[in-house]
């Protein structure tokens, strides 16, 4: 599951044209030298102390709290079940669905969700 969300996650982090990694733990820590562990690439922009990757990314930083609601409510309304998945069955579901309307809202979700995180960090350096 991973190699294919970091191919995504890549990729949109590419899409910006910008000089500073969004992905800062995403990606830093996979490439560093030495490498960081996956355990020690904790979430810089919230207070739960949880490892930052994908599923983090879409599903729980406290950082897009509002916009995480908004997409759960939305698919849980569609997907009732959804609400039982852990986060990376979350994650999972949010990138393999091949629900148009749910693809968009995704996309749409990511991208805010992107901005923000360019936004905070801009305004942090």
């Amino acid at each position: 599951m991973y190699s294919n969300l970091h191919k995504l996650f890549y990729n949109l982090n590419h899409s910006f044209s910008c000089s500073v990694s969004v992905f800062t733990q995403l990606e830093e820590g996979r490439y560093t030298k030495p490498k960081i562990a996956r355990e020690q690439r904790i979430c810089q922009y919230c207070t739960s102390g949880e490892v930052e990757d994908e599923s983090h990314f879409l599903t729980e930083c406290e950082l897009y709290s509002v916009h995480h609601l908004q997409l759960h409510s939305y698919i849980i309304n569609t997907v009732p079940s959804f609400k039982l998945l852990t986060a990376t069955q979350k994650a999972i579901y949010l990138l393999t669905c091949e629900d148009n309307k749910i693809i968009l809202k995704v996309a749409s979700h990511m991208e805010k969700c992107l901005g923000i995180r360019l936004e905070h960090h801009k305004a942090a350096t």
